[in-house]
């Protein structure tokens, strides 16, 4: 599961961005890909962990249960095929791309506990059928946060 705080960080820094670039970004459950004409890019996320952080036998620390996710944000650039060039998209992507590389980059620091870790580049695929390729950007997180446990 996506913490909120995961994805409200993610999707201002892609937001960001988008607005730089003049590319919306869309929710994936509010987009309607059929009112796009141009580039814009779509935000998705997938969990692969989600666990209590383990600091010892029944420990836990400042009275708080300290949790740990990860996963990955997921960008997807849509280009409609014949509209840019492989030299005008990269650019967008490696735009995109450092907005999750340094702490404190524009558009600020990252959520406390979230920490963006190694990206991976995939690139469109050439026979896919329909009007758009798709560029994706796939950015690994960490997220721990804590909350104090219920009493027994």
């Amino acid at each position: 599961m996506t913490s909120p705080q995961v994805w409200d960080d993610a999707f201002a820094r892609a937001q960001y961005v988008g607005q730089q670039l003049g590319q919306p970004v869309l929710d994936p459950l509010k987009q309607n890909k059929d009112q796009q004409l141009k580039p814009y890019w779509i935000v998705e996320t997938s969990s692969g962990l989600a666990e209590p952080m383990e600091i010892g036998q029944g420990q836990n620390m400042d009275g708080l249960q300290i949790d740990q996710e990860t996963g990955q944000i997921w960008l997807h650039l849509m280009v409609p095929k014949g509209s840019a060039s492989t030299s005008e998209a990269l650019p967008w992507r490696k735009a995109m791309s450092n907005a999750f590389r340094r702490n404190g980059d524009p558009p600020g620091k990252w959520a406390v506990g979230l920490y963006y870790d190694t990206q991976q580049a995939i690139p469109p695929d050439l026979d896919q059928e329909g009007n758009w390729y798709t560029l994706s950007l796939a950015i690994n997180y960490r997220y721990q946060d804590g909350y104090t446990p219920a009493a027994s």
